[in-house]
């Protein structure tokens, strides 16, 4: 209605006062949304970096885990995952996922990447128990690397490991290395125990006793390498036969 210059001026207004504040309105809806899509896109991205920076984590954690802290043997090993514990604390049993489908035998060692774990006592077709060095049923020959003293790794019922036997008078002291001795048919020789945190007289004073720490942490242990050591004649038997 009315005259162009007036309908000019009428679309001017309209244009400036409605049409223009509602695209803005558009606009500014579309440029949220945008936003808010490349945020999410962000959030997904961050959230994928997370699981891998995790995931990376986890493996450099394996990693360390699987490295040896001592010098090994030439030694073929079958490499485990700790999947349970059976038995009460005194007397506990260590269950791996690897039996007899991998090679594992009853009596093969046990090392973790610290030091010795035990000893495999029953190997089934795809696990296996393995019975720890702080079992109170566990012996094994160990040497003091110190000083080349001889003994007895036991653990009494108590729970407290030793190194046992040794004569009174014998040079052993706190803080000594603690290692497998080449008297031992399971274990090869020089393989870390534990270390002597205390010394005791037996009841009788005729020997004394080392208390050890071991060097493997069995309370927050992942995963285990079961030896596969070469066999060897068995010359323990014969000299319980008094050959």
């Amino acid at each position: 209605m009315g005259s162009v210059d007036s309908r000019i001026k009428k679309a001017k207004f309209f244009s400036k006062t409605i049409l223009s504040p509602f695209i803005l309105s558009i606009n500014n809806f579309n440029s949220y949304a945008k936003i808010k899509q490349y945020n999410n896109e962000l959030q997904i991205q961050l959230a994928n970096q997370f699981i891998e920076n995790a995931h990376l984590k986890t493996l450099l954690q394996k990693n360390q885990l699987y490295k040896f802290e001592y010098a090994t043997k030439d030694t073929a090993f079958v490499l485990a995952d700790v999947i349970g514990i059976t038995g009460n604390l005194s007397s506990f049993n260590i269950i791996v996922n690897k039996g007899q489908k991998h090679g594992v035998e009853n009596n093969d060692p046990v090392l973790s990447s610290k030091g010795i774990v035990g000893k495999v006592v029953q190997s089934y077709y795809d696990f296996s128990v393995i019975m720890p060095m702080t079992s109170p049923d566990f012996k094994l020959a160990i040497l003091d690397k110190n000083t080349n003293i001889q003994g007895i790794l036991e653990t009494s019922v108590s729970e407290q490991t030793y190194i046992s036997f040794i004569s009174v008078g014998s040079t052993i002291s706190i803080g000594d290395t603690i290692v497998t001795s080449n008297l031992s048919q399971l274990f090869p020789p020089g393989y870390p125990v534990g270390t002597i945190s205390s010394i005791e007289e037996s009841q009788d004073a005729m020997y004394i006793k080392g208390r050890i720490t071991p060097k493997t942490a069995f309370n927050n242990l992942e995963s285990v390498f079961i030896l596969k050591p070469e066999k060897k004649e068995d010359y323990e038997a014969i000299i319980k036969s008094n050959y």
